[in-house]
């Protein structure tokens, strides 16, 4: 199998392969969802690892401080998992 992709990427780069305007659109399509795929599996890594970090900041606090100041550090944590809903705003 390996041998025939092969072969026929010879072919298409001696210019023995004429591939017509639709397999070229169909590829250029391809090629562009795979980019944005990509593109957003990237920005859900970067906000998921600045999500935990937030999370592991506001739960150390939580465990260090007492009275008002522990109430605020559990507000705070409330309003970071809220913020995971879309459309919806606190006060």
């Amino acid at each position: 199998m390996w041998h025939v992709y092969e072969a026929t990427v010879c072919l298409c780069l001696k210019g023995g392969c004429h591939m017509n305007d639709w397999e070229i659109f169909t590829l250029l399509v391809v090629l562009c969802v795979a980019i944005v795929l990509v593109f957003l599996v990237v920005l859900l890594v970067v906000f998921l690892n600045g999500f935990t970090a937030e999370l592991r900041y506001l739960n150390m606090e939580i465990e260090r401080t007492t009275g008002k100041e522990r109430e605020h550090y559990i507000e705070q944590k409330r309003r970071l998992w809220l913020s995971l809903i879309p459309f919806v705003r606190y006060r």
